[in-house]
């Protein structure tokens, strides 16, 4: 999906606005397949990745609108939360800045 939004994206240029997977999902209303098993699978990952979108979009939509203070609130709890995951403080500090990101985003969704 990535390959195909950053080909469609270079083809037009800004002008036309870019996109991505997640307004990809989000347009996407049925698929026609067959009723084998393994069909009848990747539907249901569709529907999983659909849904999980609609709540990371609902969700930050929500943040945006927060107040400063409120915004401010979620993020250190978001943040104490990634700490505890990663066994306390002294185990996030020995952690890569790339993972300390990767645990900050997991433990806010």
């Amino acid at each position: 999906m990535e390959d195909i939004n950053g080909l469609y994206n270079k083809t037009l240029g800004p002008s036309q606005g870019t996109v991505d997977a997640r307004s990809f999902i989000q347009k996407l209303k049925g698929v026609s397949t067959d009723h084998a098993a393994d069909q009848k699978a990747f539907v249901h990952l569709l529907e999983d990745w659909k849904r999980t979108v609609d709540r990371e979009i609902r969700g930050a939509s929500v943040l945006f609108n927060l107040p400063p203070e409120k915004l401010s609130t979620f993020m250190c709890a978001a943040l104490d939360l990634a700490i505890q995951h990663s066994g306390g403080l002294a185990s996030w500090k020995q952690l890569l800045q790339l993972e300390k990101e990767c645990r900050k985003n997991l433990s806010s969704k």
